[in-house]
């Protein structure tokens, strides 16, 4: 059986699996340089990479959802409304955020062609993370001005080089 497809045709691969820090199954896909954190067998975070210029990649987005209602529940989410509580799933705060980016550092590691991953820190994020400038820099990354001056929602730069 071969793997599913996307829209562009590339497979959709499976490039770690484990469990949490609570004990929950996860599994990192990846899809050309998207990648997407299941747990449960739910999609509850994503990271998309994308190349603007030869040998740099931007790490454009890395997110890891808040709260999901439990998949067998969906259909009663309507009942919130009425404020029956629904069971919901909390993603964050599991360790998915640093499994997800360590998958990315992989893909790019082993991307002979990237010498440079690079991305921004934004005040919205900032604001639900405030430790987010240490996190990066814990994962290897230096924090620098926004590598595009013009992206003034930019609070910082994050940039990783690596050696070819």
């Amino acid at each position: 059986m071969s793997a599913p497809e996307n829209f562009d045709g590339e497979p959709t691969i499976v490039v770690a699996s484990g469990f949490d820090s609570q004990g929950s199954p996860y599994q990192i896909t990846r899809r050309g340089r998207s990648f997407d954190v299941l747990l449960l067998g739910r999609p509850v975070g994503t990271a998309h990479c994308c190349q603007l210029v030869e040998g740099e990649l931007v790490l454009g987005d890395l997110f890891i959802e808040e709260s999901i209602p439990l998949p067998w529940l969906w259909p009663f989410r309507a009942l919130q409304l009425f404020g029956v509580p629904v069971k919901t799933l909390k993603p964050r705060k599991r360790g998915l955020g640093t499994v997800l980016l360590r998958e990315v550092l992989k893909y790019v590691s082993e991307e002979r062609s990237i010498t440079l991953l690079y991305g921004d820190v934004v005040e919205r994020d900032l604001k639900i993370f405030p430790a987010l400038p240490s996190w990066y820099e814990r994962h290897g990354f230096t924090l620098g001005p926004p590598k595009n001056s013009a992206r003034t929602w930019a609070k910082y730069g994050i940039y990783k080089y690596f050696a070819r």
